[in-house]
């Protein structure tokens, strides 16, 4: 990184995005426990559905969800093998959904961030590029889109 690039405060900027996009978004996040498998992340997808990914669940299990450390029981309301997908549904509709942005205007070089909760519940991230659009791809299973 160059100093002129450094100095134009183009970098102050991108970090202040990137810092207002993930506090948008945390209030979205959850903690998902169970399946015989580790803690991972949800999103509230919309009011009373989790989406997390799906290694180690079985259809019938019950999971716990966690928001900011109150507990919800959640069930599994269908898996997606191929693109290691699950989506949960919990008995509250208190959760607050995450506003998804419109993938049309998507383009290659866009920044695109990853939130999560670590298994003690606080808040991770980390951010890359979109290396390209339209093409099919693959899943580490090998499942397809």
């Amino acid at each position: 990184m160059s100093n002129g690039i450094r100095s134009s405060g183009v970098w102050n900027l991108l970090s202040q995005s990137m810092s207002e996009a993930i506090e948008a978004v945390q209030d979205s996040i959850v903690t998902v426990h169970g399946g015989g498998r580790a803690t991972a992340s949800g999103v509230v997808w919309r009011p009373g559905v989790i989406v997390t990914v799906r290694n180690g669940l079985r259809r019938d299990e019950l999971v716990n969800v966690i928001h900011r450390g109150e507990p919800f029981s959640a069930r599994v309301a269908g898996t997606d093998g191929g693109t290691d997908l699950a989506v949960f549904r919990i008995d509250s509709n208190s959760l607050k959904p995450v506003h998804a942005s419109d993938l049309g205007s998507t383009r290659v070089g866009d920044l695109v961030l990853s939130v999560g909760c670590s298994g003690l519940g606080d808040i991770s991230a980390s951010s890359g590029i979109i290396a390209r659009l339209g093409s099919p791809w693959r899943t580490w299973r090998g499942g397809a889109d």
